[in-house]
């Protein structure tokens, strides 16, 4: 059965499962969006951010799971600092390498 693409955004933003699968799930759906469909706040990016600290999501977990959401015209932030955030996870071969300074660094 499909689930609504609602369901496997929700599950994204809150890495409920494995993201190799989300995405393909989320694959069926169009890229674009004519409107937000969920919001990815502060608390939501520091719990995940928080795991992979405590080593339960890989750091390349983190930034596949960052790549899957930046960008997206149907997942909103509630702050640009999120925002950004996220954009750094994703990127970084752009920004500098993702360490344990960096993340501790984030949830402050």
């Amino acid at each position: 059965m499909k689930r609504s693409r609602l369901e496997i955004l929700e599950d994204i933003i809150n890495y409920n499962g494995d993201i190799n699968s989300l995405e393909k799930e989320l694959s069926l759906y169009p890229w674009d969006s004519e409107t937000e469909l969920v919001q990815l706040n502060k608390l939501t990016l520091v719990n995940i951010i928080n795991q992979c600290i405590h080593n339960e999501i890989p750091l390349s977990e983190l930034t596949d799971w960052a790549n899957l959401i930046e960008c997206r015209d149907d997942i909103s932030y509630d702050s640009e600092n999120t925002k950004e955030t996220i954009h750094i996870l994703a990127n970084p071969e752009l920004n500098n390498p993702i360490n344990l300074e960096y993340l501790l660094e984030t949830i402050q």
